[in-house]
């Protein structure tokens, strides 16, 4: 292929740092992963000047986008120390700059951080996705949610069903966030890393509920149909995905606060 320079305008998905490529089909509304080498690129500009216009909703979205990369590839059955690495160092500049650069879109500071968190979360999504990506991804193509925000709704969900599964690795997760306690339990906290998560959603506005996007309940079977098409071959969520898991995470993430 040609030289690739890559220069993202949006600090969310980390695409410059992978070699996938997510397409819809308007036909069927099966949003889908494509992935090959030669969308690796072969250069990086990271610009954050290149951010400094975004629209607060989009710096909101796509902020949750990168946090939810990088808690769920740290916690995949695929990770390994280095994609564990490039999570963690993600977590903890998200963490420091999204509220930052929502409420003062001209910090550049800010929207640097968060365009390296963003490079980051795209590094460490190698390691593969999870249940908040499982549910995003498919129903965000199915409802027209837009992604960040879809990822926003279930993050908090996917902590609380794969919360048993990876214990150790959400205390760790909650210590990048700024809340980890060494003296409380592994349990507390956990907690108080999905407090900070609902402390930042209320923060920058996203959405932590999917009711208002749903105008009619839908059908379950076909809902995990579509699933299943979409995303229902990975296997690296801490918790084995089943269809209940689905169930699951599709409740709760319609439940509001």
């Amino acid at each position: 292929p040609p030289l690739f320079i890559a220069i993202p305008t949006t600090s969310g998905t980390g695409a410059e740092a992978t070699k996938t490529s997510v397409v819809i089909n308007n036909n069927n509304h099966l949003k889908k992963s494509l992935y090959h080498n030669t969308m690796i690129a072969d250069v990086v500009v990271l610009d954050p000047a290149l951010t400094l216009t975004l629209p607060p909703a989009i710096t909101a979205a796509t902020g949750m986008d990168a946090l939810s990369h990088a808690i769920e590839s740290f916690v995949s059955l695929n990770a390994t120390p280095l994609t564990e690495m490039y999570g963690l160092k993600a977590i903890e500049l998200v963490n420091e700059n999204l509220e930052k650069a929502y409420s003062n879109p001209d910090d550049v500071d800010a929207r640097a951080g968060m365009m390296l968190a963003s490079y980051l979360g795209g590094c460490a999504i190698t390691a593969g996705i999870g249940i908040a990506h499982i549910m995003a991804q498919p129903l965000g193509g199915e409802y027209g949610i837009p992604h960040g925000d879809a990822c926003s709704i279930f993050l908090p969900a996917s902590i609380r069903l794969n919360s048993e599964y990876a214990e150790e690795k959400y205390v760790k997760i909650s210590h990048a966030m700024g809340v980890g306690d060494s003296s409380l339990s592994n349990k507390e906290n956990i907690e108080h890393l999905l407090d900070r998560i609902k402390q930042l959603q209320k923060a920058i506005h996203a959405p932590s509920c999917l009711k208002p996007y749903m105008k009619e309940e839908p059908e379950m079977d076909y809902l995990i149909d579509v699933i299943k098409r979409t995303t229902g071959h990975i296997t690296c969520n801490p918790k084995p995905l089943t269809e209940e898991l689905m169930k699951e995470a599709y409740e709760m993430a319609m439940k509001e606060d």
